[in-house]
């Protein structure tokens, strides 16, 4: 019995003295809960702080947003805008239209007063041949006689000052917006071109005959020109060209620098870009047709293109509100061309005029407060002109002389 004991004691001592390896896993290899938990916070954090950006970029106001898609038009919307209290009273200003008054075929250029009063066909009318553009002073008006010479005559009538010395068949004639440069588009063999000159006819350049200046590996030359627009600063022009077919917005510097395809989409057509007032945005109308064309806006950079409003039908003549607030537009969807209008964001969309007949050419009011446009009431297609507000709840007729009228503007003068 002692000494099975004795062997018992033995065995102990040499168990202690053995040296196993331990089971436990080494500290590198544990994962605690804790850091899984900390991980999935940081992963969540870094989501959201993703989607707060997105939101931002595509809430905030166009200059924040990236560069759009060449073949994608996006959908962000602008900072929503109000509308600002107009103080209306009697409308103000002059209209000087021309028109065919007779059936001698005659253009007669005459001024009126927007509640129809002050009828005067300015003397010796018959002279203006082609387009009537008045200074932006509104002291004198530019036109082409029936050579078409270049002239002014002031806004009586008189004073007769002719600018240039060889016929050109010139169309979208413009001043810029400080009246110190005429600009058109004419023909320059089978093609369509911009040409500017000084206001007294001198200094005349072609602005997109492009030649060895471009590289034409880094941007695709447009070989026609179809409607224009000064930027308020002067410094840019935005134009409609024509690439492979189809219709893009350009920007061009206004002295033959830098071009640029700000819109470049190949299976959409833009037309018509028309600066805002404060020169930040261009409104433009798209379409994968020209009679299936809709509202758009960008910024003058050509970030942002967004459609305004979706409409069947084909859209046209945006006309900015002198304050910048309101865009007013012709569109076909109801059937016949009548008088739209909404805001840059799309927002208070609205069908001013809801005829039979067709509404043409729009000028607003100097105080924002009446929108002048023509329509066809004749039964051979004469044209009157109206004023409507822009809520629609007044419509006034301001002439009525069976004329054609082809084109007027609503100037602020006394």
């Amino acid at each position: 019995m002692k000494s099975r004991l004795a062997l018992l004691i033995l065995f102990a001592v040499m168990l202690s003295a053995c040296n196993f390896p331990t089971t436990e896993r080494p500290q590198s290899e544990i994962v605690a809960p804790a850091t899984n938990t900390a991980r999935a916070e940081t992963q969540e954090a870094e989501e959201t702080e993703m989607i707060a950006t997105q939101v931002v970029q595509s809430t905030d106001a166009p200059t924040q947003t990236p560069e759009p898609s060449p073949t994608a038009t996006p959908t962000a919307i602008p900072t929503p805008i109000t509308l600002p209290p107009r103080s209306c009273g009697e409308p103000s200003g002059m209209i000087i239209y021309q028109a065919i008054e007779g059936l001698d075929g005659g253009k007669d250029v005459i001024t009126i007063k927007p509640d129809g009063s002050e009828y005067n066909n300015i003397p010796d009318g018959g002279y203006v041949g082609q387009f009537l553009v008045p200074h932006p002073n509104g002291s004198h008006f530019l036109y082409q006689d029936g050579l078409t010479y270049f002239h002014t005559r002031d806004i009586e009538g008189y004073n007769k000052i002719k600018l240039t010395n060889r016929i050109i068949f010139a169309d979208d004639i413009q001043y810029a917006s400080d009246g110190s440069k005429i600009s058109y588009l004419a023909f320059f063999g089978e093609q369509r071109h911009i040409y500017i000159m000084d206001a007294d006819g001198t200094s005349q350049f072609a602005l997109t005959e492009f030649g060895d200046e471009y590289d034409e590996d880094e941007i695709e030359l447009p070989t026609n020109v179809w409607s224009f627009d000064w930027s308020p600063n002067l410094v840019h022009i935005a134009f409609e060209g024509e690439l492979n077919g189809q219709r893009d917005i350009f920007l061009i510097e206004a002295d033959g620098g830098q071009l640029r395809n700000l819109t470049n989409t190949p299976d959409v057509n833009e037309y018509a870009p028309v600066y805002s007032p404060g020169g930040t945005l261009i409104a433009y109308n798209a379409g994968p047709s020209p009679n299936d064309t809709d509202l758009h806006l960008m910024n003058a950079s050509g970030t942002n293109q967004y459609k305004v409003i979706d409409l069947n039908g084909r859209s046209s003549l945006p006309t900015w509100s002198h304050d910048g607030y309101q865009i007013a537009f012709i569109s076909d969807h109801d059937g016949d061309e009548e008088v739209y209008i909404v805001d840059p964001d799309g927002e208070d969309f609205a069908q001013l005029t809801h005829n039979e007949t067709r509404e043409h050419g729009l000028s607003w009011s100097p105080d924002n407060c009446w929108l002048g446009y023509r329509s066809v009431v004749g039964e051979n297609s004469q044209s009157e002109l109206f004023r409507i507000t822009p809520d629609g709840s007044e419509v006034f007729q301001i002439t009525d002389n069976n004329s054609w009228i082809l084109k007027f503007f609503w100037l602020d003068t006394p």
